[in-house]
């Protein structure tokens, strides 16, 4: 009975690194630039760690954000490990009423939108959340001059800085977020 076990168990870990391996195998990876890593065009059906890695490394583009402070929001707002972070989730609120991956809330989103948007856009459209993000951060920089500054609007409402936009000024995008190449 416990060579049975034993068995089942080697079996679902062989076949779960498997999968892991096929997921990642038919990512198509591509390297920009020296220090931008971005999957290819991923299917809507990846996990939301894919999906969000894409997203920000796309906005993060865009929008001009620095990686480390793009990713660094992410990761202090809700927990984003990068792309194989696979428990992740990014569908959560706060007590402050954000709501997403990048945590924002319904009144400021929709000062940057030209429809008007419900928790429910915030918390289901992980693209439309990321998106916004990249915006309000741009426009936070711009308007304060400072990622301290901005981070702290981001956090507060107002331009401080404070501990949350020391640590996410000093975010290191360590392996976790890039792809091996």
């Amino acid at each position: 009975m416990k060579k049975i076990h034993t068995f089942i168990i080697l079996f679902i870990f062989s076949f779960s690194f498997i999968i892991s391996l096929i997921l990642y195998n038919n990512l198509k990876i591509n390297i920009e630039d020296n220090d931008t890593t971005h999957l290819g065009d991923v299917s809507i059906e990846a996990p939301p760690s894919i999906l969000l890695f894409n997203y920000i490394n796309q906005y993060s583009k865009e929008y001009n954000i620095p990686k480390n402070i793009a990713f660094g929001v992410a990761h202090k707002e809700t927990g984003y490990n990068g792309p194989f972070h696979w428990e992740y989730n990014p569908k959560q609120s706060s007590y402050a009423n954000a709501y997403g991956a990048m945590q924002i809330q319904v009144p400021t989103a929709n000062m940057f939108s030209n429809k008007k948007l419900t928790k429910a856009d915030l918390l289901n459209d992980l693209e439309l959340n990321v998106k916004l993000s990249m915006e309000i951060l741009r426009y936070l920089k711009n308007k304060y001059g400072s990622w301290e500054l901005a981070l702290g609007a981001y956090n507060t409402g107002k331009p401080i800085i404070n501990q949350y936009a020391q640590q996410i000024v000093q975010f290191k995008c360590n392996n976790k977020f890039k792809n091996p190449s």
